[in-house]
């Protein structure tokens, strides 16, 4: 008889792959996690999307990486933090707000 294609595990499912593992799939692929899912990658990891890459997150979400981060939250709030932060645009950068815009610095330059 031939295993069931879709089977059930009511607890546990452990796998462990000694080497290398390649998953191939042809058409879509779902996963849905019932509570917390963690991922750790000794090595590098890299994400290749041929369109759109959406994350979204409840409450927060935090982009880290040493002492750098981006922090958004769910209020609207974003809050990028570094030691030296660089804005590098080819063309025109737009400032806009509804309230007071403040620029703090020991000097601050302009053309």
């Amino acid at each position: 008889m031939p295993a069931d294609p879709n089977p059930v595990y009511p607890s546990h499912l452990t796998v462990s792959v000694g080497v290398n593992e390649t998953v191939s799939v042809g058409g879509s692929s779902v996963r849905s996690v019932g509570r917390d899912a963690v991922s750790t990658v000794q090595g590098h990891q890299q994400e290749t999307v041929g369109r759109n890459f959406v994350l979204t997150a409840g409450d927060s979400l935090v982009l880290r990486c040493g002492a750098a981060s981006i922090t958004m939250k769910k209020d609207g709030s974003i809050v990028i933090k570094g030691g030296d932060i660089t804005l590098d645009a080819s063309a025109r950068i737009n400032a806009k707000s509804s309230g007071d815009l403040a620029i703090k610095g020991s000097k601050i330059g302009s053309n």
